[in-house]
């Protein structure tokens, strides 16, 4: 606890709570049993089954009054896509770009190998919902089409697949990533007829390669540093694109060079009225969603479990943990202790 702290509530020296543990890397259903022992105060990053489950045998700990815990679901400022390396070929084509896109099914990857932990297939644009007044759903996205995709890559030139030069989906060793490349894989085989490496790297290497010219696919996660869509439209200011195809362009990875795009994107970013920034944000968002340099592939959510005696603790979309004004209420845990 810093005692020097900057902040005060009616006089009283914040933060109140003496000090903060965070435990990592334990057992999924043994921080459930810590949890329901009240061992544990805030839980996170729960498995959507176990979370079902949980809340099926204990639904009157969350309805009856006075509850005994809190589920917290909330936006985040998160999504996970593919990029193209758009200064290479085949994905300097236009209608390859589309034809991938279209053959892939986001609502299996959420369902099938998420497992439900997410907030939804990105259908729409780069920016994801949790920014309060942006109107996501108003950028059309590409949907899964798999005839249409198959024209599409038929008049690229690469009628079923054929003659379709070697390519690689290049991700981190993170579980998660390595699964869901190996389903784009499948995919993209069944529905296509191209054939894809599957590459997992650390991620060193995979910055250091990112939009480089050995990369064709790179599976890739972003996560806002601020509640801003600009934030998200950076990934594909040409600005970042390196006058070398030998260097990394991090962030844009892509490549992706767009006049249109980036008149929009650096006109949004000097603009203070937010009506107008996001007019011009939701401009950039509907040309990348046209142009095709990354496909989107879902929305980020996270469910929180929260003891009820935990008061003024409000989850946000950034993953930050802001506790100034966090209470523990050392009464009803008492209680909860004694009926448990």
């Amino acid at each position: 606890r810093n005692s020097n702290y900057h902040l005060k509530e009616k006089g009283v020296q914040l933060p109140y709570l003496e000090g903060v543990r965070y435990n990592y890397g334990v057992d999924g259903r043994g921080v459930l049993e810590a949890f329901k022992n009240n061992k544990i105060d805030i839980l996170e990053n729960i498995p959507v089954d176990e979370i079902n489950s949980l809340v099926e045998d204990n639904i009157s700990d969350f309805q009856n009054e006075p509850v005994k815990y809190i589920l917290a679901r909330n936006k985040e400022l998160a999504i996970t896509f593919i990029n193209f390396n758009t200064s290479v070929a085949p994905f300097n084509n236009l209608k390859v770009r589309k034809a991938i896109a279209m053959a892939i099914d986001k609502n299996r990857i959420v369902d099938k190998v998420l497992k439900g932990e997410a907030y939804g297939p990105a259908n729409h644009g780069l920016v994801p919902p949790a920014i309060k007044d942006y109107d996501y759903t108003s950028v059309v996205g590409l949907e899964f089409d798999v005839a249409k995709a198959k024209k599409l890559l038929a008049d690229a030139g690469f009628k079923n697949g054929e003659g379709f030069p070697k390519t690689e989906i290049i991700t981190s060793k993170q579980n998660i990533n390595v699964r869901v490349a190996l389903e784009l894989q499948k995919q993209l085989k069944a529905n296509l007829g191209i054939n894809v490496e599957v590459t997992s790297t650390s991620l060193a290497e995979l910055i250091a390669i990112r939009g480089g010219k050995t990369s064709n696919i790179i599976l890739s996660s972003w996560i806002a540093e601020t509640p801003d869509p600009t934030n998200f439209l950076s990934l594909l200011y040409g600005g970042f694109v390196n006058s070398s195809i030998d260097e990394s362009s991090y962030p844009n990875d892509s490549r992706f060079n767009n006049e249109a795009y980036d008149k929009a994107y650096k006109e949004a970013i000097i603009t203070i009225d937010k009506e107008k920034k996001y007019e011009l944000c939701l401009i950039a968002d509907q040309i990348a969603a046209n142009e095709v340099p990354i496909v989107p592939l879902w929305y980020f959510e996270k469910y929180q479990l929260i003891q009820s005696y935990v008061l003024n603790y409000k989850p946000n979309a950034m993953r930050i943990h802001y506790l100034p004004f966090v209470k523990i209420d050392y009464n009803a845990v008492k209680k909860k202790i004694e009926t448990h």
